[in-house]
C-alpha cells in the first residue's frame, strides 16, 4: 500500500513538470511542500532521492558544485524535514566518502533535521569525521565549535581546548 502512495504520488509529480521550472502539485509532499518551485536539476535530484534510486541521485550530485550540493541538500532538508535525504547523504558516504560531504551531513542533521532525536549527536559524529579525514582544514575545526555548549551534544571541555589550540595552530601556519 505505502509502495502505491508512493507511486501515485511520484506520477502526480511527473506530471506536473515543465522544461526548466517545476511547480510542485499540492498533494505531493513527499519531498515538496506546497509552492515550492525548483530548478529541473533540484526537481530530478529529489525525485531520485524519493525513488530511493540513490546511484542516479549521487551521479547528478556529484556534478554539482559545492555550493549547489549544500543548498539543494538543506534546502530540499528544510522544505521536508524527511530522513530520506539523510539515507541518501550515508549512501554517498559509503561511495564517495570526503570531508565535505561529512560537513554537509552534519550540517543536515544540526539544521533542518534537528528536530529528530540524536540528530545532534549525529551531526556531531559527521563534524569529528570531517575533520578525522581532513585535519588541515581550518573550517572543519570552526564548525566543531557549534557543538561546544550545545545541550543535545556532549563535547568534553578538553576536546574543546584541543580544537581552539588547532584552529590557532592553524592560523599561524596560514599566516607564515
Amino acid at each position: 500500500m505505502a509502495v502505491d502512495l508512493l507511486q501515485r504520488m511520484l506520477d502526480t509529480l511527473l506530471g506536473e513538470t515543465t522544461r526548466v521550472i517545476v511547480q510542485v502539485p499540492i498533494n505531493s509532499d513527499f519531498l515538496w511542500k506546497e509552492g515550492i518551485t525548483a530548478t529541473e536539476l533540484e526537481y530530478r535530484l529529489r525525485k531520485h532521492i524519493a525513488e530511493m534510486d540513490f546511484e542516479k541521485a549521487a551521479k547528478l550530485f556529484l556534478e554539482l558544485t559545492k555550493e549547489e550540493q549544500s543548498n539543494m541538500i538543506l534546502s530540499a532538508g528544510f522544505d521536508t524535514f524527511h530522513l530520506t535525504i539523510y539515507a541518501f547523504m550515508n549512501y554517498l558516504l559509503q561511495h564517495h566518502e570526503s570531508s565535505e560531504i561529512h560537513d554537509l551531513t552534519s550540517s543536515l542533521m544540526l539544521h533542518p533535521l534537528c528536530h529528530l532525536e540524536g540528530a545532534c549527536v549525529i551531526a556531531l559524529f559527521h563534524a569529528k569525521k570531517a575533520v578525522e579525514l581532513d585535519p588541515d582544514n581550518i573550517e572543519w575545526y570552526i564548525n566543531l565549535l557549534m557543538f561546544e555548549k550545545h545541550p543535545d551534544a556532549w563535547f568534553a571541555q578538553t576536546e574543546v581546548e584541543e580544537v581552539y589550540r588547532r584552529i590557532k595552530e592553524l592560523e599561524s601556519k596560514n599566516q607564515k
